[in-house]
This record gives structure tokens, sequence and C-alpha cells, in this order.
């Protein structure tokens, strides 16, 4: 098989982490030839080539079996393969894309009904976020195929420093508006303790829409709340590590990995009680949850964890064994199944 990968970012991100599972394990254990396209020069090159993985500048039309797009934001590049190829576009996203994009739902029917077979991560996407944008689909064009969590390389994490009178607060993610910084900020500096420390540790290139007033609260006080910039997995990883409390406020989300790393790390998580995490995150089971926007009640299960050591206790070990459940070789395995039912299907009208 030769594949194609197309995205905008191969770091940073969940959606980044998954991808680069699914492509490790097509070239290293499957021995498919796998293509990236980047640009000249590219941050990716590296550590594309250690995988396995061919970082290209150029398509080479006709070349491939299949084309991996990976998120809804990279559909354009349906509008440039118009069917000459196979394609399964992977989509990442949940509600706040829609409004972001400002696509009319034509131009949403349009681009995803050129693809060969689309992948979703949950049912909520499905029947609830896309569902009017794939009136024009066949349904067995369609397919849900969970993350699995990608395994922590043994014998390599560590934990980032952190003194010994402080606990310590972790966001990992990018801080932009839907996943709402700024609350946890807030909640910080409400309970007040000279103790906590927030680390916040993601890209900060979307900095701009969370609108100046939240930019400065984030720098009023580099002491408390520390905005770390984007950093390999393994060093988020160790962040999250040396966490007391994991906590991601978004009021948008799809299928998070960083909470899974948590789970499985035995950091106890404080997240928004959002649609796609029905059935999966549980209030007072192994996590604690608040409504989006909600900063009494997240300032309020911030306390809670920090103060209660034994809530905490039972909300990790219940949440490691909801990460343990999320199987990468299972999910290596549907996915891997559908990218080939993807190439041997007909090219979709459009």
């Amino acid at each position: 098989m030769k594949i194609l990968s197309l995205t905008h970012s191969y770091a940073g991100n969940g959606a980044a982490i998954m991808l680069l599972a699914v492509l490790k394990h097509w070239a290293g254990h499957l021995g498919w030839q796998i293509d990236a396209l980047v640009g000249r020069g590219s941050e990716w090159a590296v550590g594309l080539e250690e995988l396995g993985i061919h970082p290209i500048n150029e398509c080479r039309n006709g070349a491939y079996d299949l084309v991996l797009i990976n998120t809804v934001l990279d559909t354009g590049y349906l509008d440039q393969i118009k069917g000459a190829v196979p394609t399964l576009l992977w989509v990442h996203e949940g509600a706040a894309t829609i409004a972001e994009t400002k696509w009319t739902a034509a131009e949403w029917q349009q681009r995803l009904s050129l693809a060969s077979r689309i992948i979703f991560q949950t049912r909520w996407q499905v029947e609830e976020v896309f569902k009017e944008f794939l009136c024009g689909v066949d349904p067995s064009r369609i397919a849900i195929v969970p993350n699995g969590l990608p395994p922590i390389p043994p014998g390599e994490l560590g934990s980032a420093a952190k003194a010994a009178d402080k606990k310590r607060i972790a966001f990992v993610g990018g801080l932009c508006a839907r996943k709402r910084p700024q609350d946890l900020a807030r909640a910080v500096r409400a309970i007040g303790r000279p103790d906590i420390e927030c680390v916040f540790v993601g890209p900060t290139h979307e900095m701009a829409t969370l609108g100046e007033r939240n930019i400065a609260l984030l720098k009023s006080d580099p002491t408390a709340i520390r905005l770390i910039g984007r950093r390999s997995r393994i060093e988020a990883l160790e962040y999250l590590k040396s966490a007391d409390v994991y906590c991601l406020p978004s009021s948008d989300e799809s299928y998070c990995v960083a909470n899974l790393e948590a789970g499985l790390l035995g950091v106890p998580c404080v997240l928004s009680d959002l649609p796609p995490y029905r059935g999966i995150w549980t209030h007072e089971e192994n996590c604690l949850l608040h409504k989006a926007g909600d900063i009494d009640g997240l300032t309020r299960n911030i306390a809670r964890l920090i103060d209660d050591p034994r809530l905490s206790q039972e909300l990790v070990a219940n949440a490691r064994a909801l990460a343990q459940r999320h199987d990468i070789g299972t999910f290596l395995a549907e996915f891997t199944r559908h990218a080939l039912e993807a190439r041997s299907t007909s090219k979709p009208s459009g």
C-alpha cells in the first residue's frame, strides 16, 4: 500500500498524536509506504523520517492507493483530489469548528461527499454535530472509531520538576477560545492559595482568540500561572505526571487524548460536562465535572481534589481503568480495516 498523508499539523494536538500513531503502525508494522506532504524545511521532517514516514514537498498525482486526510480543517485537499484517488477523511472536531469555518451547509455537504470514507470518533459527531452535512453521504461510507490511547514509552517518562511545597494543576492543550483556559486561571485566583500553581502546556499561537482581557489574566501572575508553551509529547506528559490535578475546562471537544493520558498517569481529572464525554467520563466516578463556563463549579471541584486525597484516589483508580480499556491495538486494527475498505470501494460521486 502506498499512502499519502495530508494535514496541517504533525504536533501540538491530539489529532496529530493519533495520526502519528496510525502512520507509525502502517509504516513500521505493516510495511506500507507512507508519504507526508509538508512544506520545505518543515520542523516535522526529521521526526517523520524517524518513524519511517517520507516527508515530501510535492504530491505525485496517481501514485497512491489511498489518501488519508486528517481533520475537517484539511478538507480543502478533497477539492484538489476530486475523486482521483480513494480518500479517507478523519474527523476530530466538535461543534466549534462549524462556527469557526463559516462554511455554508452546501459547502460542508459538497466537501464531505467527496470522501470515500469518513471516520468519526463519536456517535455524537455523526448524529448531532455533522448530521445535516451528511445527508448526501451513503451510510456505508461513514464509520465511528473511538480513539485508542497511544502508548507512553516505558522508561522514558520522568516527572517535571516541582517545588516540594507546591500543589500543581496542569492544563494540556492549545490556548484557544474553545479550551477556555481563562476559566482555570480565574479558578486558581479564586482559590487564592500560595501553595497552588497552574501550568498551561500547549501551543499559544491561537491566544488572540481569547481576547485581550483573558490574555492579560493568563499573564498576570507568572508565579502562580505559568505558560509553558508547546512541548513534545514526552515533555507534556512529564508535566502532566507531575501534577496533583489535571483540568480541561473546554466548551467543545470530541475525544480528548490528554484526558485519557491523565487517567493512565494517575492524575485526577476536572473536566467540563460535554456531550461527547457521556458514557465515558462520569462525575464522581472517574472525574469531577462542571458545566462549561461555570467558574464557581470549576473552583469547587479543584478545591475538592486538592483537599480530599481519598476522593482523588477513588477517581484515579477508575480513570486508569477507563484509559486502559482504550486499547491502541484494537483501535489500529479497526482503523486499518476501514482504510483498506476505503481503498477497495468505488470512487464517490461529486
